[in-house]
């Protein structure tokens, strides 16, 4: 019987690029616009019709769990999963799949520090009756230097590749949302840190799994640098329908 996915939150991270801003402040707890970022995550997914989600949590993990707290949206409950070493966002997505005690047909896993401003959700969750394949989201950027650029084939959709953060000039950006079979969550992986990008998705493709990418033209926002960090306050007054 088919089972509706289950979101699950990477906010392990301590972002290198802004930690002076907010010393020993974890990234996604970053205030921004009256809530901590994530909050804004949880919100949302919310209105999506989700009531359970995972947060994978690394650095400061109390103080991230103490800031966030008292924003969980009402119904809604958090499972907290604490890396107990560095394990990159790949292992810490196979750490939380394999400890959580559930076993959905799909995981919606997504980046605690960026936001799509659309019902991604009823785009990227799959079809019932489809074959075993996973899914990406992408959209639409004038300017791919920060960003995992995006390959695909133009006819099928499905990814090609996820490129690294070189490239510039327009193009399709990786927004950091994927939906993922819990099959292949729970396969072992190699020791050490494991990333999801640069590990994970390539092996997936070398045995031909299919990930079919799905673009958007929704507003997005990560908060990544300080300038993306002052961008997201207004940002995120401008889109407040969550």
């Amino acid at each position: 019987m088919y089972s509706e996915p289950i979101p699950l939150i990477l906010a392990g991270g301590q972002g290198h690029r802004i930690a002076h801003l907010y010393p020993g402040l974890p990234k996604p707890a970053i205030p921004i616009a009256g809530r901590p970022f994530i909050a804004w995550i949880l919100f949302q997914l919310k209105s999506f019709g989700f009531n359970r989600v995972f947060i994978s949590l690394g650095y400061q993990a109390e103080v991230m769990k103490n800031r966030v707290q008292p924003f969980i949206p009402r119904g809604m409950k958090v499972d907290w999963s604490l890396e107990q070493a560095p394990l990159g966002t790949g292992g810490a997505i196979s750490a939380t799949v394999q400890n959580s005690g559930c076993h959905p047909d799909y995981w919606l896993v997504m980046n605690g520090d960026s936001f799509l401003a659309e019902n991604w959700a009823c785009k990227i969750a799959p079809l019932k009756e489809s074959v075993v394949s996973g899914s990406i989201i992408a959209f639409h950027g004038e300017d791919m230097t920060r960003y995992g650029g995006i390959q695909m084939e133009s006819q099928s959709s499905n990814l090609i590749s996820i490129n690294e953060k070189s490239s510039s000039g327009p193009g399709l950006i990786n927004a950091g949302i994927y939906c993922l079979p819990h099959e292949w969550l729970q396969e072992s992986f190699q020791e050490g840190e494991v990333s999801l990008e640069r590990t994970l998705i390539p092996s997936w493709l070398a045995i031909n799994r299919t990930l079919k990418v799905i673009t958007s033209t929704a507003p997005f926002i990560d908060i990544g640098t300080p300038e993306s960090l002052r961008e997201a306050e207004q940002f995120m007054f401008l889109i407040k329908k969550y």
